[in-house]
Formats: C-alpha cells, structure tokens, sequence
C-alpha cells in the first residue's frame, strides 16, 4: 500500500509540473485596443501596420488624419498604409485576410490619394483633372452597371462623387472627389456588391478640414460653379452653376 501511495504521488507531482512548465512556454495574452486618435500613425508600404490586423474589427470606425495635411476623416479600423504611386502619396486600408466580407459588412479597401492642386486654379478644374489622373470609372464601362455621377457636399466643399456595380467581381466601388487650397483628395472605396450604402455614406461625411493645419497661403481663383449636376439617366449633364444640396446622411457602424 505504501508503494502504491507513493508512485500515485509521484505521477501527480510530474503532470503538475509538466501542466506548470507548458503555461510558462505559452505566449501571453494581449488585451490591445485601438487608438481613436486624430494623429493615426501609418507604415510604409513595405511594412506591416501598428499591430496583428486580426485585433481589429473592420466594421469599426477610427478618427484618421494624415500627417501634414489638414484633411481628417474616418477609415475602417486597423493599419493604414503610406505609399508613393504614380508620383502621388496614398494613404491605404484593406480589409484583414481573415475577415469574411461576402455578408456585406465590410470593405475591401478604402485610399485617399493626394492630388496637388495648381495655384489659381478652380475647384472645379482641379477636380476635372483629378478625374483625368484617377478616373472615377474603369476603362471598359461595359462591364459597369447602377452607374451614379453628380455633385455633393463634402466637408464644407463642393465635390464630385460617383458610385457603381462590377456585376463580374460582385463588387460596388464608390468615388469622392474633394477640392481644397492646395489639393484634391480622392477618395475611392471598394466592398462587397451587398453592402450597404450608407456605410460610405458615414465615411464621406465624417470628412473636415481643420483651417489652422498646413494648407498653404490663399489662392486666387475663378469662380467655381462646382462639377457637374446628375441626370435622371444617371449620366453626367454639361456644367451649370449649383446650389449646394443637402449633405447625405450617414448612419453609424455598428459592430
């Protein structure tokens, strides 16, 4: 009985201390939460961004401004990447790997692209060259479907915006393109074709402009009479002075 207790013993005593040493190898766990402030820091293109994209929930919003620009807004929540295309700095979200986008919750990706405005140049000229550079639709407009064009108010400003279905890649791409001193943002965004609009809407609309940021000295430029009104076919009608419209309502995400 005696040796009985004591290789009973013996057996407890090894599975506490093997169970003890696993814990101690094993990573521990982190409780991250995201930073919703204004100053977002981004990485550059080759780098990975501030933290595992897997602790974030794209269906979340943060406060995003990019340095030296005066422009703020919301993006989805996780990295934001810096890059260089075209001569042109981006500022790029795209949704975690992981994350299953086909119930229409979330994007794809979402860019602003900065575009440098010429000094004494209208926004409305700006905005049409814009367009040249970063074309609001792709190539073969065939395979373009629910196109929408016309103007909006964004943060203050008379911009240019377009929406569209890629009925081949069950995709809806959205487009704004927003004038200011010294540039045009171009805002372009990519989602599964079932997601709600109003889920750009609230991005769109979160858009400001903080006047004491580095936008330069004032220019003096033509009158602009703003892009171009949409007709009732969804086609662009020739230029024509416009009243601003009411701005679109957004809804909050929630998660």
């Amino acid at each position: 009985m005696a040796l009985v207790v004591l290789i009973g013993g013996l057996a407890i005593a090894g599975s506490y201390a093997w169970n003890l040493a696993k814990q101690s190898q094993a990573p521990p766990t982190v409780h991250f939460q995201a930073s919703f402030g204004v100053e977002h820091s981004t990485s550059n293109s080759s780098g990975s961004g501030p933290a595992d994209s897997a602790m974030f929930d794209p269906n979340q919003l943060q406060a995003f401004r990019p340095k030296n620009y005066p422009i703020e807004l919301s993006f989805p929540a996780g990295p934001i990447k810096q890059e260089q295309v075209d001569g042109r700095e981006q500022f790029r979200w795209t949704v975690p790997p992981q994350f299953d986008v086909s119930e229409g919750l979330a994007f794809n990706e979402i860019k602003l692209i900065i575009v440098p405005k010429v000094e004494g140049e209208s926004g409305y000229a700006a905005i049409e060259k814009a367009k040249q550079l970063i074309p609001p639709l792709p190539p073969d407009e065939s395979q373009v479907q629910n196109r929408r064009m016309g103007s909006g108010v964004v943060g203050g400003r008379n911009a240019f915006m377009a929406t569209y279905q890629m009925p081949s890649r069950q995709t809806v791409h959205f487009a704004a393109y927003i004038p200011d001193r010294r540039y045009i943002y171009v805002l372009l965004g990519e989602a599964d074709g079932s997601l709600q609009h109003s889920r750009w809407d609230a991005i769109v609309q979160s858009v400001r402009f903080n006047e004491s940021g580095p936008i330069g000295p004032p220019m003096t430029a033509a009158p602009d009479t703003g892009p171009p009104g949409m007709a009732s076919s969804g086609r662009e009608e020739p230029p024509k002075p416009v009243e601003p419209p009411p701005s679109l309502k957004g809804t909050a995400i929630a998660p």
